[in-house]
């Protein structure tokens, strides 16, 4: 389901007024549980989904949707010898190009790192400095299409490898010059970005086709320091912003995503909930987390949070 502008709400107290097919985020309040609480409602025809994680995605189409990450996250790579970027990513069925996943690169020159999916549905990676791509590898084997994965590539210092889901995959090693270097070996990189590539001053190319719900970026600047996190665009902002067009990043680095053309989705696989009529209480119980809820097929009037401890 595509999400309108203004149609999500940080509900904090209770009661509010809801819009049909509205994802609503209920808090906590003092410290009690979540509980939800709607009233007036259809029981013959209501379906409610429920959340306990961000249930938003950015939807890109392959043409010219992106996300611009600040430029300054350069800044942060230089000394990186080791990292990882991972994403969750439902890409599109008969991609017919390589669609990028992330990139680190440079405008002008062609040089940059770089997570995509081809035109065979292959994952691939690839690292090149200003003088040659110095590694390449590829998975010997299509990913799924039209289905949720994680897709990770790691560098341990020593090699590059590619995970789905956690699980280390097959691959073929098409350039193996230097399979070392890392982002600390790229001098000159001033941009990066979700969902396309910008280098060697060719512009925005090889857009991503299918919906992204995160992505990750953690780096080290030596072989025993641990890895701490860069980026980390969780993409859960949907549209509690108008016009939704920032991913804020989650680090303490600040490296926010400007979105161009890409829109909110929500995922809808959450979990149904039973439906009741008249005054209800505790559908849904999530302590301590927020809970997302979704309401179709029904005719709720408020929203509420139930101060008050329940069994």
């Amino acid at each position: 389901m595509t999400l309108g502008a203004g149609n999500v709400f940080h509900v904090t107290v209770p009661p509010h007024t809801l819009i049909l097919n509205d994802w609503v985020r209920v808090l906590p309040f003092n410290g009690a549980r979540a509980y939800l609480d709607i009233q007036n409602e259809d029981a013959a025809n209501a379906v409610r989904y429920q959340h306990t994680t961000n249930p938003f995605a950015l939807s890109l189409d392959g043409t010219n949707d992106l996300i611009a990450i600040d430029g300054l996250i350069a800044t942060v790579f230089t000394a990186n010898v080791r990292g990882i970027v991972r994403a969750r990513i439902n890409r599109d069925t008969g991609g017919a190009g390589d669609d990028t996943i992330w990139s680190a690169s440079d405008a002008s020159l062609n040089e940059y790192v770089k997570l995509w999916v081809d035109g065979s549905d292959i994952l691939k990676a690839e690292l090149r400095t200003a003088a040659a791509v110095q590694w390449a590898l590829e998975s010997t084997t299509a990913i799924e299409t039209a289905k949720w994965l994680e897709v990770k590539l790691r560098h341990d210092g020593t090699e590059p490898k590619l995970f789905i889901n956690d699980n280390e995959i097959p691959v073929t090693n098409t350039v193996t010059t230097d399979e070392t270097a890392w982002i600390n070996d790229l001098s000159n990189l001033d941009v990066a970005n979700i969902g396309c590539i910008d280098t060697n001053g060719a512009g925005n190319a090889d857009f991503f086709a299918g919906d992204i719900d995160y992505l990750r970026v953690n780096g080290a600047d030596n072989a025993h320091q641990k890895m701490t996190r860069i980026g980390d665009w969780a993409m859960d902002e949907g549209t509690i912003q108008t016009p939704g067009a920032t991913v804020f990043d989650g680090t303490s680095n600040g490296f926010n995503g400007t979105i161009s053309g890409a829109t909110w989705i929500a995922r809808e696989n959450g979990s149904k909930l039973a439906a009741e009529t008249g005054r209800e209480w505790g559908d849904a119980i999530v302590s301590p987390e927020p809970l997302w809820v979704l309401i179709e097929n029904a005719t709720p009037t408020t929203i509420g949070i139930d101060e008050g401890v329940r069994n």
